[in-house]
């Protein structure tokens, strides 16, 4: 009895010993694989060039790539194109579900093209590209031109440095309609594959004197580098490979921070704004200042720390916001105390912005408010504002012309007027008309509205092609 007492006692135990999860043995698991995952999160660049391309070799499989690509090309230029819908309606007996076994097999055939094209690429990219110029240069652009940018993606996977600077030559030579859309959408990849090859590139573009471009770039790599903590953005845009871009680089940071955490992004404006000649995005800065609550008249205190163009940008910001929710006191806020601090283009968006709001309230007293801005240009870009805004919000584009009139600057007058005739012409056509009859602009001009006005009423008269595929539905 005793013996089986004790088995019972012993036997629990032992099990509770043996089956007992063993908290040293799972902490050592783990930690083997995080050393796994770790291994492979730092795999090198080589490792990984080598690894993509086993993939693409596997994937392609034997044979001739070119010959299957070239083979597939045929294939799909041969499959016929799928009827649309409205000619489904317009002929019954078409079969609607032929039509789109119809499609969905091109489409196979394209996304396998575009499958083989990558792996093309990765295994061929400089030489492949190559030829595929060579054929442009042929006037054969139009055959090979839809398995370019996927062939370009596969070599952009494996070589940055190289693709990227292909993509900056060719279009150079105006044929790269197709990287040049695509290339944003590439930043992401290719700077988890290798950051410095985004910013040798932004270098590139800057000695190129391609600035429309590297503004845009420059702001998604912004939010890719603040994703990696705000000090390593910040050094990165400090210490940005081209000197000279610096500047750019911190303000396309600030931009975006500002959206992110406002407060920080106020102090390290008016830590950097002296060092550099360029204005700094103080406006932006301002809009997440606001936007997350901050009393106005800390935002403004704050403000008048800055230099004379970031305090500009700021105040009118503030200004623009405070004429939404009250454009009589912000009316009242710029005639006592704020005007002055402002530069000429600061101070005419922020009349612009009380004069709209204004307008919104009360007309007479946004006419008040405009005749008392000095004759110029100043006053002439905030009457452009009042006049647009009188025609939309208003829905009174006859006053708003007579306005523009008033305007001396004759290219802003004339951009003005035609701006103001399309809005015209597409709201109240005949209206339109009868004004423009009785104008007394330039035949020139007159014969251009004219044709805005005759396009605004076929528009209007022509019922849309979907109401009328409802009306032969039924």
């Amino acid at each position: 009895m005793k013996l089986l007492l004790a088995l019972g006692i012993i036997i629990p135990v032992m099990a509770m010993v043996f089956l007992w999860p063993n908290e040293e043995a799972e902490r050592a698991e783990d930690t083997e694989v995080k050393r796994s995952e770790r291994r492979v999160g730092e795999r090198t660049r080589e490792e990984v060039v080598e690894a993509a391309i086993v993939k693409s070799r596997k994937e392609v499989g034997r044979g001739d790539l070119r010959e299957k690509i070239e083979e597939l090309i045929a294939q799909w230029q041969s499959e016929p194109e799928p009827e649309f819908e409205w000619e489904v309606v317009l002929r019954p007996s078409l079969d609607a579900e032929l039509l789109e076994r119809k499609k969905t097999a091109k489409d196979r055939l394209r996304e396998r093209l575009d499958q083989l094209a990558f792996h093309w690429g990765v295994l061929k990219g400089p030489s492949v590209m190559a030829e595929i110029r060579r054929a442009e240069l042929n006037g054969v652009e139009r055959e090979i031109s839809f398995v370019k940018l996927k062939v370009w993606e596969g070599w952009l996977s494996v070589d940055p440095d190289a693709a990227l600077n292909s993509y900056g030559s060719d279009f150079e030579r105006g044929m790269n309609s197709d990287l040049s859309l695509a290339l944003r959408g590439h930043i992401p990849k290719v700077f988890d594959f290798d950051p410095d090859a985004v910013d040798r590139y932004l270098v590139h573009l800057f000695k190129k004197d391609r600035s429309y471009e590297i503004s845009h770039y420059l702001d998604d790599v912004s939010k890719l580098r603040l994703g990696q903590g705000i000090e390593a953005a910040e050094k990165w845009a400090r210490n940005f490979p081209e000197e000279k871009m610096r500047p750019a680089a911190i303000s396309s940071l600030l931009k975006c921070y500002a959206s992110e955490n406002p407060v920080a992004a106020s102090k390290w404006t008016t830590e950097v704004a002296s060092q550099f000649q360029e204005a700094l995005p103080a406006g932006e800065v301002t809009e997440g200042l606001l936007s997350s609550g901050e009393d106005r008249i800390e935002v403004l205190t704050w403000a008048n720390g800055l230099p004379i163009q970031e305090r500009s940008l700021a105040i009118a910001k503030v200004v623009e916001r405070f004429a939404e929710e009250d454009a009589f006191a912000a009316a009242e806020f710029m005639k006592k105390q704020w005007s002055p601090q402002l530069t000429e283009e600061s101070r005419t968006d922020a009349h612009s912005s009380v004069v709209e709001g204004l307008v919104r309230e009360d007309i007479e007293t946004a006419v008040e408010y405009l005749e008392k801005i000095p004759k110029g240009l100043e006053r002439d870009s905030v009457t452009n504002s009042f006049a647009l805004e009188v025609a939309t919000s208003q829905k009174n584009p006859s006053v708003a012309m007579e306005w523009v009139e008033t305007i001396e600057n004759e290219g802003l007058r004339n951009d003005t007027e035609l701006l103001l005739s399309d809005i015209w012409a597409r709201d109240d056509p005949e209206g339109a008309e009868k004004w423009l009859v009785g104008s007394s602009i330039g035949d020139a001009k007159k014969e251009g509205i004219q044709r805005w006005i005759d396009s605004a009423k076929r528009t209007r008269d022509q019922p849309s092609r979907r109401f009328s595929s409802e009306v032969k539905r039924n």
